[in-house]
């Protein structure tokens, strides 16, 4: 009898010790899904108002532009590579661009390249755009990163912590990036520059051409 109630009272102090093992982790997944909730929730929230900080100040795009923001914030969340990963570190999430005007070769002012790239990339939010300047394709921003991290490109400027990710290719080297980028599912705008003379200090006019 004394075994039997022995065996009896083990049997219970196992099963009450592994409920208890169970509702510690059941309340602690319910906890980490709480937070992950939370953290993804303050994070839309900071690139929410970062980007009505911006529009405020500067008007550089719309509020509707948030939703594509958001979708290249994932883009750069899943690069692997050092380099481009590197470049990640110096975005911001309150243009579509993903320039930060505080660093080097970032403004957006009124008249100059980066301010025309914002506008040729508001028209298409969600496509890597390549814009022509000279001999050269080059991307600003997300689409730099994408163009490292996917079309085997080298960042322009090297390791430099202190500018704008900058990276492109040669004109002659265009369908060898396209067909890189597009392998990875990605749809690219091209933006072509008006060739010929231009008077002194004139800037060139560009055009989407595909």
């Amino acid at each position: 009898m004394s075994s039997f109630f022995t065996q009896f009272v083990c049997k219970c102090n196992l099963a009450c010790l592994t409920f208890l093992v169970n509702l510690d982790d059941c309340l602690h997944s319910r906890l980490f899904n709480r937070r992950s909730w939370s953290k993804s929730r303050k994070v839309s929230r900071g690139i929410s108002m970062a980007y009505r900080k911006v529009n405020k100040q500067g008007d550089l795009c719309s509020e509707g532009m948030l939703s594509h923001i958001l979708w290249w914030k994932e883009k750069m969340e899943r690069c692997t590579k050092p380099s481009s990963m590197q470049l990640t570190q110096r975005l911001v999430y309150s243009n579509i661009l993903g320039l930060d005007p505080t660093l080097r070769n970032g403004s957006m002012k009124d008249g100059n390249l980066n301010m025309e790239m914002l506008q040729f990339k508001s028209k298409f939010p969600r496509e890597v755009l390549l814009c022509r300047v000279g001999d050269f394709y080059e991307a600003v921003g997300f689409d730099a990163c994408i163009l490292v991290e996917h079309a085997g490109l080298n960042p322009f400027g090297g390791s430099r912590s202190d500018s704008t990710p900058k990276a492109g290719c040669p004109v002659m080297n265009l369908r060898q990036t396209l067909d890189g980028l597009t392998r990875c599912g990605y749809s690219v705008c091209i933006v072509e520059e008006i060739q010929g003379p231009t008077q002194a200090r004139a800037r060139k006019g560009r055009f989407i051409s595909g």
